[in-house]
């Protein structure tokens, strides 16, 4: 939605984390969707709603069928 380069990469860069910090609600702009690159733990996950209203970043495994991530299959997102 950005009108120009600068704010498409800043529009990005507000949609990416990485840390050994989860960024929790109200202190980071946060919508579903966006992703953080857990460097503790070394996983990719995404934020999206897990019950009606309730979102979390939830790990991103390829692969995996376990029951607290999301498989990416090409077809999930």
């Amino acid at each position: 939605t950005a009108g120009n380069v600068s704010d498409a990469l800043k529009q990005l860069a507000d949609q990416s984390f990485r840390g050994t910090t989860t960024p929790a609600d109200g202190t980071a702009n946060l919508e579903e969707g966006d992703l953080f690159y857990d460097t503790d733990d070394n996983q990719l996950k995404i934020y999206r709603e897990i019950t009606s209203g309730t979102f979390q970043f939830v790990p991103i495994m390829i692969g995996n069928a376990s029951s607290d991530s999301d498989t990416v299959d090409a077809g999930s997102f």
